[in-house]
């Protein structure tokens, strides 16, 4: 062999040195692993050979984004669906005690009915009596959500208490 093949003289054709320094590959290519890659390509430097796991990590963290956003949603859902239950506990029990105090000749636990409705909520129950100075009252309230499952009932309760004395009036007591 001579010439400008690559080899020195009676080398035989395989990953060899040849005269200027070079890997003498034979025809066909070298196996994979003693193949040398270029300069540019990014397989030569520390961790080049994890091209593009970088999207795949912000694709995950973008996921895991979204699901935060979805339970923060519905987080804020059931925490509005409680306040308003609250809201028309407080209403309705208001409502039946102001009629146990002064009565107008309606039925009050109809009465405290009607404003647990006008607040959005159906009315539970309601303990109020002709002649009692209390109202109790509990409501609930409807809330669907759009990550954590199935539609769920929120509850709230309240009572009123009527105060007969002078400079008094109906006054909202906490449960």
């Amino acid at each position: 062999m001579g010439g400008n093949s690559g080899y020195g003289a009676g080398d035989v054709p395989g990953p060899h040195r040849g005269a200027g320094g070079d890997v003498a590959v034979p025809i066909g290519g070298a196996p994979h692993h003693l193949r040398h890659h270029a300069a540019g390509d990014g397989l030569n430097r520390p961790g080049g050979c994890e091209r593009g796991s970088v999207s795949i990590l912000t694709a995950g963290i973008l996921v895991l984004a979204c699901v935060l956003c979805l339970v923060a949603v519905d987080l804020m859902r059931a925490l509005q669906a409680r306040a308003q239950a609250q809201t028309a506990a407080d209403a309705a029990a208001l409502a039946a005690a102001q009629e146990l105090a002064v009565p107008t000749g309606h039925d009050p636990s109809s009465l405290a009915a009607d404003y647990a409705v006008r607040n959005g909520a159906t009315m539970a129950s309601c303990k109020c009596a002709a002649g009692s100075s209390e109202a109790i009252v509990t409501v609930r309230v409807g809330v669907t959500f759009v990550f954590l499952g199935p539609a769920r009932t929120v509850t709230g309760a309240a009572r009123a208490v009527v105060d007969a004395t002078y400079g008094g009036g109906v006054v909202a007591v906490p449960p």
